[in-house]
């Protein structure tokens, strides 16, 4: 409910009670890794996705926040590698939200080529 009500840091306090009772709840470890890294500490965000790959969830989402904090993390090349396992985990509703992602670090990085053929593929999938 805090989430939709754009109350972040009540929403972690409640994430962090779920994770009290439940410290395997994937949920709450994604919403306070997404949490982490709206509030610009990509480096945080990490750490919580990394703890969801070592849980075993390897979903296309889960590859695309992890190429996003990279990014903004500055860890640009674990970031295309990222956005790489998404393509390869991700189905047709996802791959143009990933492609999407994948233009913006390549106008990041300044590859304007990237960008083009990645906005121009997710236009088309979309």
């Amino acid at each position: 409910i805090h989430d939709q009500l754009n109350d972040p840091t009540n929403a972690v306090a409640f994430y962090t009670k779920v994770l009290e009772l439940d410290a395997s709840n994937i949920e709450a470890i994604a919403c306070i890794g997404s949490s982490y890294f709206h509030n610009d500490q990509p480096e945080i965000a990490l750490r919580t996705y990394r703890r969801l790959l070592q849980m075993g969830v390897g979903s296309t989402e889960l590859w695309n926040n992890l190429g996003l904090s990279c990014f903004h993390a500055s860890q640009y090349d674990m970031a295309l590698s990222c956005f790489e396992r998404a393509l390869s985990k991700a189905d047709d509703k996802t791959s143009a939200d990933v492609w999407y992602n994948v233009g913006h670090i390549a106008l990041g990085i300044g590859d304007v080529n990237l960008a083009y053929q990645a906005f121009k593929i997710s236009c088309s999938l979309d």
